[in-house]
């Protein structure tokens, strides 16, 4: 944790005490106190707590460490425990409180892969860390119970919707962020051997790449400071294959408005040399974006297909959105740029 000897005594026998970390100021001084003598710091913290008997402490200590009957669940563990701690205070008196709980502390954070202690001992390593990041920070003046941020739970997943090589996957917040902000969500989509992922930060995220007619089990995870959390559970998706793609012809610049030509005519794509492709969509959608601040714009229709509701002045290229019935899509390369307030037709594609 980038602490010395000293500074790990001073947190861990801090937190065996009082349940929190200390302030700033008083950290540093009690760091000098244990570079000189580690168990004569923790024999002057612990004679704050003379009157306690010794049942009292033992229990306090132990809660404080967060060894718990709720963190070591094996039957009658916690109690025989809980017992030999008042008893070893008990036998060797106020004098050698202070090692005692130095040894209580450097053996609990050794637990990690313990079978019994595992779980208090992670947790207790968790504490340790987060408390020496508060008080090494000199504006931390006062002494203060460090929460410490767990991984985020399972978001809930939702609908999945198919599109061409694609999938938008829908779900909802995890019911317990873990005491931090969500900083990212992660979507996986499993086929056999083969993964695919996209991320965002909120519903719904897309996955790409898919193979259109292979099926797909999604699921999400949440991330925050702390650490990725469990899965969602799984929803199932089939990416299916897109309409004929189609291509700009020219767009046509007016007021507020942009006409967009593509090759459909008479229901069916023409390509080169006035070869008719059968196409299985069945809407067509023109989006025109501005590259300096215009107003986005889109309109559904049929050759040509008019943006109306566009900036004047401002540059815009359009793209034209083939949609089937089966959810897939497709959509052209972009347009060459244009300006709407007036003008003549501009030709942006040349069928080869």
């Amino acid at each position: 944790m980038g602490a010395t000897s000293a500074d790990t005594v001073v947190i861990q026998v801090y937190q065996a005490l009082y349940g929190k970390a200390p302030g700033n100021a008083e950290y540093t001084t009690y760091v000098a106190q244990a570079n000189s003598s580690s168990q004569g710091f923790a024999n002057t913290l612990v004679a704050n707590f003379a009157s306690m008997s010794d049942k009292a402490l033992a229990l306090m200590v132990l809660n404080n460490l967060g060894v718990t009957a709720t963190t070591v669940t094996q039957t009658g563990i916690y109690q025989t425990l809980l017992s030999a701690v008042e008893q070893l205070f008990a036998a060797y008196g106020l004098s050698a409180r202070g090692q005692m709980i130095l040894n209580m502390t450097s053996l609990l954070a050794g637990l990690s892969s313990d079978s019994i202690y595992g779980v208090a001992a992670t947790t207790y390593s968790s504490q340790v860390q987060a408390n020496y990041s508060y008080s090494a920070n000199s504006t931390n003046t006062s002494a203060g119970v460090v929460a410490l941020v767990a991984v985020p739970g399972a978001p809930t997943i939702g609908a999945a919707t198919a599109g061409t090589s694609q999938a938008s996957i829908a779900f909802t917040a995890p019911s317990s962020t873990g005491g931090a902000s969500i900083s990212a969500y992660t979507v996986s989509c499993v086929t056999g051997s083969s993964t695919k992922t996209g991320t965002g930060t909120s519903s719904p995220i897309t996955v790409s790449s898919l193979t259109n007619g292979s099926a797909y089990t999604c699921s999400v995870t949440a991330t925050n400071s702390a650490g990725t959390g469990a899965a969602s559970g799984t929803v199932a998706v089939t990416p299916v294959a897109g309409p004929t793609t189609p291509a700009i012809l020219g767009v046509l610049p007016g007021d507020q408005r942009i006409s967009v030509a593509f090759n459909f005519i008479g229901g069916k794509i023409v390509a080169a040399a006035g070869l008719a492709v059968a196409t299985t969509a069945t809407s067509y959608t023109a989006t025109c974006t501005s590259s300096d601040g215009g107003t986005t714009a889109f309109a559904t229709g049929y050759n040509p297909i008019a943006v109306m509701g566009l900036t004047n002045g401002k540059t815009y290229t359009c793209s034209v959105t083939a949609s089937a019935d089966n959810g897939g899509t497709s959509t052209s390369p972009a347009s060459t740029a244009t300006i709407p307030n007036g003008g003549r037709f501009t030709s942006s594609t040349v069928l080869a």
